[in-house]
């Protein structure tokens, strides 16, 4: 019985090969490592990408969701937004009106 290395292990043979190879691993690993990193480093970029536009996006839409922002007055007692019309409006209705005037109602909170 013939001890050969394969691997992480030992495979031991009954008979003994002379030329034959049967260990795992090699050039195989290697090609495979530089196209994971090159994703990796794509997918990165691109993530980076995404949050640049992303955030220039809220930059542009400050002014107009502000000047909204401050017409606006919340009433604690009522939960609510009056606005110089005189009108309630639920918290939520209005901020979902500040994110229309800001042009942010296509981005999602946790992006």
């Amino acid at each position: 019985m013939t001890a050969v290395p394969a691997g992480d292990g030992v495979v031991y043979a009954v008979t003994a090969h002379r030329g034959v190879s049967v260990t795992a691993g090699g050039c195989a690993e290697a090609a495979i490592f530089p196209f994971g990193a090159f994703a990796l480093v794509a997918l990165f970029a691109v993530l980076f990408v995404l949050r640049l536009r992303r955030n220039a996006r809220i930059r542009r839409g400050i002014p107009d969701a502000l000047a909204y922002w401050r017409q606006g007055w919340f009433c604690h007692r009522r939960d609510g937004t009056f606005f110089p019309r005189g009108a309630l409006m639920a918290a939520a209705t209005f901020r979902g009106q500040v994110w229309r005037a800001g042009g942010y109602a296509g981005l999602s909170r946790g992006r």
